[in-house]
């Protein structure tokens, strides 16, 4: 993908429809006070559209370079993106799901600054499962004080990547789960079901 090894990497391979104008302040504050080989990666299936890249290059100014697109990339495409982001940032206040979940699967931290909206609170939830709240914080400025940690301090980094490595069987190997589920479907149907 052309980065250089000293590079930090920050995935936020979300649809644009998640990216409000809070959070690209947030995005703003990281660039403007982080080292210029800190980037930050958007990769989605429904691309930007042209009046939301326009308030993007309008707020960002010099540094929309530190954004890298990627669009449409098939699985494995996309699979590699998140294996190399040093770690994520999940949007506020939409957040994210299923790309939390590709990034614990990679052992990779997701900051997550979790709202009342459902889908504010999927990562949030992931964590807790796991045992681990180092990267739920409740503001913005924590927000931004743990980005900073994440890229500051590799130890830090490598802590938290070594806790998701320990912890996320108990996101991916749950066969309870799957039986609660089938009780509820089972208890739907049959309250519904009309002889």
């Amino acid at each position: 993908y052309g980065f250089k090894k000293d590079d930090i990497l920050i995935g936020c391979m979300q649809s644009f429809f998640k990216i409000y104008g809070d959070f690209e302040d947030m995005i703003k504050k990281i660039l403007e006070n982080t080292q210029s080989n800190v980037y930050i990666l958007f990769c989605n299936s429904i691309p930007f559209n042209k009046m939301h890249l326009y308030r993007l290059n309008n707020k960002l100014k010099h540094n929309i370079n530190r954004i890298k697109w990627f669009q449409n990339k098939n699985m494995i495409d996309w699979l590699n993106l998140v294996y190399i982001c040093d770690f994520m940032i999940d949007p506020h206040p939409f957040g994210g799901c299923n790309t939390s979940l590709e990034a614990f699967d990679y052992d990779i931290p997701v900051v997550c600054y979790p709202s009342n909206m459902i889908n504010g609170k999927f990562t949030e939830g992931f964590y807790k499962v796991m045992g681990i709240d180092l990267c739920i914080v409740q503001s913005e400025q924590e927000y931004y004080n743990c980005v900073k940690k994440l890229i500051l301090d590799i130890d830090f980094r490598n802590n938290i990547k070594l806790m998701i490595k320990r912890n996320k069987y108990k996101l991916f190997e749950q066969k309870e789960v799957i039986s609660e589920y089938e009780d509820l479907f089972v208890k739907l149907i049959d309250k519904h079901y009309v002889n």
